[in-house]
């Protein structure tokens, strides 16, 4: 039973990495249900029989692959918009893989939560979780995941408008990105360095970093990436009176957005088209 729900897991870890949320929550919750017989069953054997209760280590496995699990689809809420629920599981998530002692997942966990406060606007938890993340990434040597927490405080800076916080921990972040050779998410710091570049008027300085996203989203094939920093550029172009360009901008993200079935990003390149 523990084999056929890390299969389930997985299966739902690729759909979610897919963009398909419905195959991933449908795997997910199929794990959890298999745990929750899974456990049942075994503690009712137990008693009838009077075997000996599961081995720790069996118990351990129960508690990591249902954390697994909960770590995924507290995700899959999150990007319905079920904040409530997403910050429920992955919050189990992060109690399971404490009392495991898996700090990599226990950063994990903390991140994802750092990410629901976020969204919901609540700057103070978010910046808390992505510091204790930032903590322990630092202390196992996780290069690539400092970075990662460095770019995810600056950005609760940003928009808190504490640019001046902001902009030390993008160069740090960037630094780090560029030594571990990880160019997904080097392109996500010039993305950020480029949207303060914006914000503060600095239009060279924001077409020059912006550019660099665009083209490095492009060598990693992140279409994505790319979308975003042509709608980013597009802000640019008009702020520097070339509406034309800013139009031609918006209309290829608007088509990326369309034919990919983003429709909140779809929403807002068709905003911002009827602005320009």
């Amino acid at each position: 039973l523990l084999a056929q729900a890390r299969i389930l897991s997985r299966i739902g870890e690729i759909a979610l990495l897919e963009g398909d949320i419905d195959e991933a929550e449908q795997y997910y919750r199929r794990a959890l249900t298999l745990l929750s017989g899974a456990d049942r069953r075994e503690r009712l054997s137990a008693d009838e029989s009077r075997a000996t209760l599961p081995s720790a280590s069996d118990a351990a496995g129960l508690d990591s692959l249902r954390a697994q699990a909960l770590l995924g689809l507290g995700v899959v809420m999150r990007q319905r918009g079920h904040y409530d629920e997403a910050a429920a599981m992955l919050t189990e998530a992060l109690r399971l893989y404490e009392q495991e002692g898996n700090q990599p997942e226990v950063a994990t966990a903390l991140t994802r939560l750092g990410g629901v406060a976020y969204l919901r606007r609540n700057f103070p938890e978010a910046l808390a979780a992505w510091e204790k993340a930032l903590a322990i990434r630092r202390t196992i040597g996780d290069r690539e995941g400092e970075g990662s927490s460095l770019l995810n405080i600056a950005q609760v800076h940003t928009s808190l408008g504490d640019y001046a916080a902001a902009l030390p921990l993008l160069h740090q972040a960037l630094d780090i990105q560029r030594t571990v050779g990880n160019r997904w998410w080097e392109n996500a710091v010039w993305n950020a360095l480029g949207i303060i570049a914006l914000t503060v008027g600095d239009y060279a300085e924001a077409r020059r970093c912006l550019t660099t996203a665009e083209r490095l989203s492009a060598s990693v094939g992140d279409e994505s990436g790319v979308a975003i920093a042509r709608f980013n550029l597009a802000q640019v172009e008009r702020e520097c009176g070339d509406d034309a360009a800013a139009f031609a901008r918006l209309q290829e993200a608007q088509q990326w957005a369309h034919e990919n079935e983003d429709r909140e990003f779809e929403a807002q390149c068709l905003t911002e088209l009827a602005l320009t």
